[in-house]
């Protein structure tokens, strides 16, 4: 960057016929948004709605780029029940089948790119990276 190049490591992506993959995710959750409403002084108006009230789901997905082809989206989808015990993200697990399933779609290898999420910098996915490299 001191020579004001921000993208200094194309060579290697060049080299290697990479996919360069951005990484994120969200969750939704299955409860209807709470909303406030006008009405008369005293008459609270009901508002019904269907579905259920427990659940979320997560979603992390990959949006990979090469030159010279159309970029690709890669995602996972993973349901939480709300059970006692049970994870409210995703896991390390989730996340490493996620790069693994692009990598068998892609064929070829990827450069990620993400965030600082715990998930993404613990000893598991330190110990991927490093055992794939």
């Amino acid at each position: 960057m001191a020579g004001g190049d921000l993208a200094g490591g194309k060579s290697l992506r060049a080299a290697t016929g990479a996919f360069i993959c951005f990484e994120d995710e969200a969750g939704v959750t299955g409860r209807p948004p709470k909303g406030r409403t006008w009405g008369r002084r005293g008459i609270t108006p009901t508002v019904r709605v269907s579905g259920r009230s427990r659940g979320r789901l997560s979603v992390a997905g990959l949006l990979c780029f090469r030159p010279g082809l159309p970029a690709r989206l890669c995602y996972r989808l993973r349901r939480h029940t709300g059970r006692k015990g049970d994870r409210r993200s995703m896991s390390e697990t989730d996340y490493i089948r996620l790069l693994d399933g692009a990598h068998q779609l892609l064929k070829a290898p990827l450069i990620v790119v993400w965030d600082r999420l715990n998930t993404h910098v613990s000893k598991t996915m330190k110990a991927l990276v490093t055992e794939r490299a």
